[in-house]
Formats: structure tokens, sequence, C-alpha cells
């Protein structure tokens, strides 16, 4: 993929909050077009403005990512006002915290229709587009919890693991094709976007996560050209506690 800059068309998912608005902001830096596709409307008309107020041109496409047919017509959008699609970020979610016999089965499939199918539709869209141009990549906002899941978030914890079992049967498919289109999945470190300000959860809950997003934002632009990025370091909780993690990068 070539550099990021003016002429790059870029869509984003989840783009109303947290990493997705974060990430929005940083692309705006260098001049990319941006997409910004997300459910919350009033969170997208302020991601919108801070493009904006850095120089950069948006397009807000409210959009249920859960739903295929509004995410191929946000594509199809996105293309007519600004070209091919260059980048394109998977980083929409929807997350409780609920032990296993609590959640209903309405939430389980709200929060694995979101988080994972919204994932599949986005990188279906895209790459729908992308491979007949043999150019462009996929980005996959991740966790490190799918290779060790955790208590309480079940729902949550199924849609990254299949993230990543999908990605990986992409990446393979890519690679039988001979393509340059590009496909990563970035596994993030323990932080607070927007994820512990506005998720459901029924227990007694701390907000430990440092809220700092830069490392999410180089996570993601470093994904550039890799397979897979884990990038995690020394996180301090808000009780000063330090968690330290290990390192790993994986060259496509």
């Amino acid at each position: 993929m070539r550099r990021i800059g003016p002429d790059t068309v870029v869509v984003i998912t989840g783009a109303s909050g947290g990493v997705g608005r974060a990430t929005a902001r940083l692309l705006a830096e260098r001049g990319a077009k941006l997409v910004l596709l997300a459910r919350d409307e009033d969170g997208l008309e302020a991601a919108k403005a801070e493009v904006e107020s850095r120089g950069a041109k948006a397009l807000m496409v409210p959009t249920d990512v859960s739903q295929f047919e509004q995410v191929e017509a946000a594509a199809d959008l996105a293309e007519e006002r600004f070209g091919p699609i260059d980048l394109w970020i998977n980083s929409a979610m929807v997350f409780m915290d609920s032990p296993v016999m609590e959640i209903t089965s309405w939430e389980f499939r709200q929060i694995v229709e979101a988080t994972f199918l919204g994932a599949v539709n986005g990188t279906h869209c895209a790459m729908k587009r992308m491979i007949p141009r043999d150019r462009g990549m996929v980005i996959q906002v991740g966790s490190p919890l799918v290779f060790r899941s955790i208590p309480l978030q079940s729902a949550y914890r199924a849609s990254k693991h299949a993230i990543r079992g999908f990605t990986e049967s992409l990446q393979s498919e890519l690679i039988h094709l001979k393509s340059n289109v590009g496909l990563s999945i970035v596994n993030m470190p323990a932080l607070n976007p927007m994820k512990l300000d506005r998720m459901s959860h029924r227990f007694s809950l701390k907000h430990w996560a440092n809220k700092n997003r830069v490392a999410i934002i180089c996570a993601l632009l470093a994904g550039l050209g890799l397979a897979a990025l884990f990038m995690f370091g020394t996180q301090k909780t808000s009780g000063g506690v330090s968690r330290k993690i290990q390192n790993r990068m994986s060259l496509t």
C-alpha cells in the first residue's frame, strides 16, 4: 500500500468514538480522505468536525455494520464521493460484562452480530473492491485475549476469537491468489477508549485501563504491511499497578 496522504481513501467503522475516532483524527492530520461509519450519529458528527478541523475531507455515513446491505451501500457511497478505497479499518464493537448464565440470547446475538459479523461485512465489502484492483489494505482491531480468554466477557471474546479465525483463513486465501491486497489484525493492549465508559455490565466495575490512545493509533498504522501485530508494553492501571505484556511482531 502506498504512503498515507491526501490521495488515500480510508473507511473506518466504529468511527463515532474510541479507537475508530482517534484513528480518524490521526489520519486526518496526514490528509487522508475519511469515510466514517457508525450507528451513533451525534458521535459521527463530532468525529467529522474533528477531521475537518484538521484540514481533511470527511464523509459520515450512519451505518449498522451488522447489516451487510448498509455496509455495502456505505462502500458504494465512499467510492462515489472519494474514489477507490485504499484502507478499511474494522473497529466497530458492542461490549458487555456478564456471567454466561445471566446474559440473554438477544444480548449475546447483538454483541456477536456487531463485533464479529460487522468485521466480516466490512472485510467482504472492502475485498470485493480491492482484490480485482490488486491493491488495498484491511485492518481488524483485535484483542490479546484471543489467545487466552477471561470470565464475564463470553460474547465479546467469542467474537474476537472469531475475527482472528476468519482473518487467518482469508489471509491464506489471499496468499493462494498471490494477491497484493493486505490483511492485518492488530491485537490491542488494555486501554480504555469508549468500551469501559459505555459498556453494559452486571458487576461492580472500576476504570482500570489507561485512556491514552496513542499506542492504539501507532499499532494500527504500524499494522500496514504486517500479517499480525502484537504491540503490548507496560500498562499502568488507575491504581498504579503495572502489567507487563510480551512484545511480538509477525511479518507477512
